[in-house]
């Protein structure tokens, strides 16, 4: 399976395109995104994924840190 590297996906979150992530000589090898959940199902935007969906992730591990106690 090759992966198409000239393909703008949005992101399910906010809606934007999802950024593509290039080598530093700028080569793109990365196109997807990052996995939305626990937020949405799909894939998100970096600045989504940052911004909603890590804090969210940390916020989870922490409630079953405690619950677990």
């Amino acid at each position: 399976m090759t992966l198409d590297l000239t393909t703008v996906h949005k992101c399910c979150i906010c809606d934007g395109d999802i950024e593509h992530h290039k080598t530093q000589e700028g080569e793109t090898y990365w196109t997807q995104g990052h996995n939305a959940q626990p937020i949405k199902e799909g894939q998100c935007c970096d600045s989504c994924n940052n911004m909603i969906v890590l804090p969210q992730r940390f916020k989870n591990i922490l409630a079953l840190s405690k619950a677990n106690g």
